[in-house]
């Protein structure tokens, strides 16, 4: 195994070669995620692999972000978020699974959460029920507590109706060193809880492959602000990128700019 923050040359395996800065440590206030002490007592015992460790906690994560009733997620969204895609990626690459096309990378990791979602519901972690959605009847998944017990029994009886959920495409790895995150603190400065939940609205709104040009372009400028680079990805997303690597990708960005929350905006550091 390599250090965090090293590389490791002439490695075969995608995950094990991506490059990232050593982690600098939570700021004051990081926000927490709550992970019942039993978990760790009765559960982390029967876990076998390092992909059901993974999704397990980033279960909770996942969870622990949502807010309305009942709480419960699919495969879909999982597949969908970006660090543990990467997270997923290592983890064939530890494994000495070959690697083939894109797809087959992809089709890879798809593998390994399925059966990773399979194992913690065996393990008693997760309540697994059938349900019709848009792509037709998939596994939906609750936490194993006595609230979300109940609301896995109400869908099984038809008592339950769940908000319809909506496809999502599944997120390729991206390198720590490329996320929206390491560009902020590399070319603005340190991080903040308000400051991060900004960013995370703006990487799931516009092509991961602006971000870097966007932060760059606004450093060369001597702009070094968020609302700088946030004013760049507005216009491209109205207009177009006005670099050729990403000429023509206007149609990746999900939100129309300007849509976000608000919520933290003037917490930015400008």
């Amino acid at each position: 195994m390599s250090e965090a923050g090293s590389t490791v040359a002439g490695s075969d395996s995608p995950g094990r070669e991506l490059a990232e800065a050593p982690f600098a440590g939570f700021p004051p206030g990081a926000q927490a995620t709550p992970i019942p002490s039993l978990f760790f007592t009765r559960l982390l015992p029967r876990l076998t692999g390092a992909a059901e460790l993974g999704l397990a906690v980033y279960v909770f994560y996942l969870l622990h972000r949502k807010k309305s009733y009942p709480r419960f997620f699919t495969s879909d969204e999982l597949a969908a978020e970006r660090d543990l895609a990467l997270f997923l990626e290592r983890v064939r690459g530890d494994s000495g699974i070959p690697d083939g096309e894109p797809a087959h990378a992809g089709e890879g990791r798809r593998a390994l959460l399925e059966q990773g979602l399979r194992s913690l519901a065996e393990a008693g972690l997760l309540v697994a029920v059938p349900a019709e959605g848009p792509e037709g009847v998939r596994d939906i998944y609750f936490l194993n507590t006595p609230t979300d017990r109940r609301a896995a029994e109400r869908l099984r009886r038809g008592e339950l109706k769940l908000p319809q959920w909506r496809p999502l495409p599944e997120a390729e790895p991206v390198e720590p060193s490329r996320s929206i995150y390491a560009l902020y603190e590399q070319n603005i400065g340190p991080l903040t809880p308000l400051v991060a939940e900004v960013l995370r609205e703006a990487e799931e709104s516009y092509p991961q492959e602006w971000l870097r040009p966007a932060f760059e372009r606004a450093a060369a400028r001597n702009k070094r602000n968020w609302r700088y680079v946030e004013a760049i990805l507005k216009r491209w997303a109205a207009e177009g990128p006005d670099y050729a690597q990403a000429r023509g990708d206007t149609e990746r960005a999900a939100r129309r700019p300007g849509q976000f929350s608000g919520r933290y905006r003037d917490l930015v550091q400008r």
